[in-house]
């Protein structure tokens, strides 16, 4: 389970962030000047992103390594209390920030010249929050469950 989420991490670094950025980028190449605001909501996008990839990182160097350890018995499990409570915080927020940012997109983006460039980056962020979920509920439900 612990290689899937490394994995979809890499996937989330490699891919996902790239897209997304040539989205913003080619939806800001077409808009309007008067509609205006698409840089603002690249930095709050950008923020988000800079936020999950320190996180995607602490769970790479620091939570699965710790995980891995139990199984093999190096850690004591009160040690790993804050570890695991941090992850299981950041999920909340993540998901919090991600509804926050879709409701941004949906009310700002329908004003574009450019429906199909701004539907592309919609359908890109939702299935990207969907995707999230999917992975914060593995992580939540299932493997930190087992380890505790």
């Amino acid at each position: 389970m612990i290689t899937f989420l490394v994995n979809s991490h890499e996937y989330y670094r490699k891919e996902v962030i790239f897209n997304h950025r040539n989205l913003f980028k080619k939806l800001k190449k077409s808009v309007l000047k008067d509609i205006g605001g698409i840089d603002s909501i690249y930095e709050l996008y950008h923020k988000e992103w800079e936020d999950f990839l320190e996180h995607i990182d602490y769970e790479d160097n620091v939570v699965y390594p710790f995980l891995l350890g139990i199984e093999g018995e190096k850690y004591e499990k009160e040690e790993g209390y804050g570890i695991l409570k941090n992850v299981d915080d950041y999920h909340t927020g993540l998901m919090d920030g991600l509804y926050d940012l879709k409701s941004i997109l949906l009310k700002y983006l329908v004003c574009s010249n450019d429906l199909y460039r701004s539907n592309e980056l919609l359908f890109a962020v939702f299935d990207f929050a969907d995707e999230l979920d999917i992975h914060s509920k593995i992580e939540n439900s299932i493997l930190l469950r087992y380890i505790k």
